[in-house]
C-alpha cells in the first residue's frame, strides 16, 4: 500500500514572509530608537549646517578640565567606574571644545539608570573641581527631579531654563538630547548658551517610547524564529537531497549571496555611516576602495551564521535520518505530547544563555568570538529541523500555543518592567544576572511555541500573493537594510516630527526595495543566482509540479 504524502502546509511560508516584513519594520525603527546604528534620527541634523558651523567655530576655545589634584573622594569614585565610563570622562575632560556631543555614551534609552547617574555625577565633580557650576537640563520637571536625586547635580527642565530672560554665565550645561523639540530649537539654544560663555554637553538622542517598545518586543523572538524556520527548511531540503548535494545547494543559496552582498549591497551602509560625520566629503567611488578598512557584513551576519550552522549540524541531521536517530526523535516527540512537556525544551536554551551571555553578551555577530549568539541561534536552528521531522510535535504546538503566548506575555511584562526600572544586574556571572538571562532564553522559546501554534491555527492557507512573497523574502532581506539606511540618511534631516519621518522612511524604502527586487533581481538568471534564488526554468518547473 502506497503511503499517502503528508498534506502541504503554508503556515511556515506565511511566517517567513511576515517575519521578513517585521525585520524591515525593525530596521526602520532602529533609525529612531536610542541604540547606535549607521544612521540615527537626531534633532541636530535638522539644522545640521548651522549647528555644526557653530560647533566648529567654538572648537579649541576652552581650557581642558584638570583631572590632577582632584579631591580624594572624587578620585575614588572615578576609579570605581567601569573602564568605558572612565574613558568617557577622560575624553570629555581633555577636549577644548565649547559644544560637546555624546549621543549614546552616557544615557540609557528610556530612563537614567544608576550607572548613567553615577557617571554624570562624577563628571560634575570633576567640573566643579575646576571652578565651574554644573547644571543639567532635562525634558520635564519630573525627570529633572529624578536626575538630581540620582546624580546630585543641580537640574531643571529645559523649558524653565530657556524662560529666563538672562542666562547664567560660565556654567557647564549637561543637556538631555531628547529635551529639544526641533532642530530649530536646538540651534537657538546652542547659540544662546554659547553666547553666555557656557560649555554645553549634549547627551543621548530623542526618545520615542512606542518605537523603543516595538524594537524591544521584536528583539525577543524574531531572530530565533528566523533560525527556527531555516531549520525546518533544512529538514525538507535533506528529504530530497544527499548530504553532498545539500552542501552544494547551501553554498549556492547562502555563501554566494553572502559574498555578493558583502561586496555590493553592504558598502553603501558604511558609506552613509561615514557621511554622518559632516567633515566627510568623499564620493561613493572615492570611498569604495577603502571599504575593507571599515569592513562589516552588517545584517548579512544572519546568512553567514546560517551557512555555518548548515554545515556544522549536518552530521547530526544525517544521523537523525537513520533508524536509531528516527527512533530517538520519536521518543522525544512522545514526551513532548504530554501536558506542558514542550515548554521544558526552553530549559536547555535558558542554560545556554546563563552559561554564555555573561562572557560574550549580545550583538557581536563576528562568528569567531560570539559563542553566546552562535550557540543560542544554533539551538533554534536544530529545533526547527527536529520539530519538522515528526507530526506529533505539531500536535503538541496545537495543544499548548495559547498557554505559551500567555506565559511569554507575562514574562515579557515582568522583564520589561525590571529593565525599565533599571534593576537588571550587570552583565557577568552573578546569580541575579544568570537568573535573569535564563528567563530570557525560556521566554524566547515560549514565544516560538506560541507563534508557531498560532500560525498553524490561523495561517495554513494559500493565495497567489504568498507564492510571490515567499520567493521574494530572501532577496528582499538581502536588499532592505542598505535601502533603509540610504533613504533614512536624507529623511532624518527633514524638519518634521518623528512619526512623519518614520512613515516616510518606511514607505519610500519599502517601495524602492520592492522595485529593486522586481526590476533588477527577479527577472534574470544571473541576478537570481547572485541572490540565492532558483533559476527561472527551475521556478517554472516547481510551479507546474505544485
Amino acid at each position: 500500500m502506497v503511503e499517502a504524502k503528508p498534506e502541504r502546509r503554508y503556515d511556515l511560508d506565511w511566517l517567513k514572509v511576515i517575519t521578513t516584513l517585521l525585520v524591515f519594520c525593525f530596521h526602520v525603527a532602529r533609525v529612531f530608537n536610542t541604540e547606535d546604528w549607521s544612521v540615527k534620527n537626531d534633532y541636530l541634523l535638522e539644522r545640521e549646517k548651522p549647528i555644526y558651523a557653530l560647533i566648529k567655530s567654538t572648537q579649541h576655545s576652552q581650557p581642558p578640565l584638570n583631572t590632577n589634584g582632584l579631591p580624594m573622594a572624587t578620585v575614588q569614585t572615578l576609579d570605581h567606574l567601569p573602564q568605558h565610563e572612565q574613558e568617557v570622562i577622560q575624553t570629555l575632560a581633555a577636549t577644548q571644545d565649547q559644544i560637546l556631543l555624546a549621543p549614546s555614551d552616557v544615557q540609557n534609552s528610556l530612563i537614567y539608570n544608576t550607572q548613567t547617574l553615577q557617571t554624570v555625577g562624577v563628571l560634575a565633580k570633576v567640573v566643579q573641581a575646576n571652578g565651574k557650576n554644573v547644571r543639567a537640563l532635562l525634558p520635564d520637571t519630573s525627570k529633572a527631579q529624578n536626575f538630581a536625586d540620582g546624580s546630585r547635580v543641580q537640574s531643571q527642565s529645559f523649558k524653565s531654563y530657556l524662560s529666563a530672560q538672562v542666562l547664567p554665565r560660565g556654567e557647564f550645561l549637561i543637556v538631555d538630547g531628547s529635551a529639544f523639540g526641533s532642530g530649530e530649537q536646538a540651534q537657538a539654544f546652542l547659540e544662546r548658551a554659547t553666547g553666555a560663555a557656557n560649555r554645553v554637553l549634549v547627551i543621548g538622542r530623542p526618545v520615542f517610547f512606542p518605537i523603543e517598545l516595538f524594537v524591544s518586543f521584536l528583539n525577543q523572538w524574531f531572530m530565533p524564529l528566523f533560525f527556527f524556520i531555516s531549520g525546518t527548511g533544512t529538514c525538507f531540503a535533506l528529504k530530497r537531497r544527499s548530504a553532498s548535494q545539500y552542501v552544494r545547494e547551501r553554498f549556492t543559496r547562502l555563501f554566494i549571496p553572502f559574498l555578493f552582498g558583502c561586496l555590493v549591497v553592504v558598502p553603501p551602509q558604511v558609506y552613509y555611516e561615514l557621511r554622518s560625520d559632516p567633515t566627510y566629503r568623499s564620493s561613493y567611488l572615492q570611498f569604495y576602495p577603502s571599504f575593507f578598512s571599515h569592513f562589516t557584513w552588517a545584517h548579512l551576519w544572519f546568512i553567514i551564521y546560517l551557512f555555518v550552522f548548515s554545515i556544522v549540524a549536518l552530521p547530526l541531521f544525517v544521523y537523525l535520518k537513520t533508524p536509531s536517530g528516527t527512533k530517538a526523535v520519536g521518543l522525544i516527540a512522545d514526551f513532548c505530547t504530554r501536558p506542558g512537556a514542550i515548554f521544558l525544551v526552553g530549559i536547555p536554551i535558558g542554560l545556554i544563555e546563563a552559561a554564555l551571555r555573561g562572557r560574550w553578551g549580545f550583538g557581536n555577530y563576528n562568528l569567531v568570538d560570539d559563542w553566546s549568539d552562535v550557540c543560542y541561534y544554533l539551538a533554534f536552528f536544530i529545533l526547527g529541523y527536529l520539530l519538522s521531522m515528526e507530526p506529533r510535535f505539531g500536535k503538541a504546538l496545537d495543544q499548548h500555543w495559547k498557554l505559551a503566548l500567555g506565559l511569554a506575555i507575562a514574562l515579557m511584562t515582568v522583564m520589561f518592567t525590571v529593565s525599565f526600572l533599571g534593576f537588571v544586574p550587570p552583565q557577568g556571572y552573578s546569580l541575579g544576572y544568570m537568573g535573569f538571562i535564563f528567563v530570557h532564553g525560556v521566554r524566547a522559546w515560549l514565544w516560538i511555541v506560541g507563534i508557531l501554534g498560532f500560525a498553524r491555527s490561523r495561517l495554513n492557507f494559500k493565495m497567489p500573493f504568498l507564492t510571490y512573497a515567499s520567493e521574494a523574502a530572501y532577496p528582499f532581506y538581502i536588499l532592505h537594510q542598505s535601502v533603509i539606511i540610504a533613504v533614512a540618511f536624507y529623511i532624518v534631516r527633514w524638519s518634521v516630527g518623528a512619526s512623519g519621518k518614520f512613515l516616510a522612511v518606511f514607505a519610500i524604502a519599502l517601495t524602492l526595495t520592492c522595485i529593486l527586487y522586481e526590476l533588477f533581481v527577479r527577472r534574470t538568471n544571473i541576478t537570481r543566482f547572485l541572490f540565492g534564488m532558483k533559476s527561472l526554468s527551475n521556478t517554472a518547473s516547481s510551479k507546474l509540479s505544485a
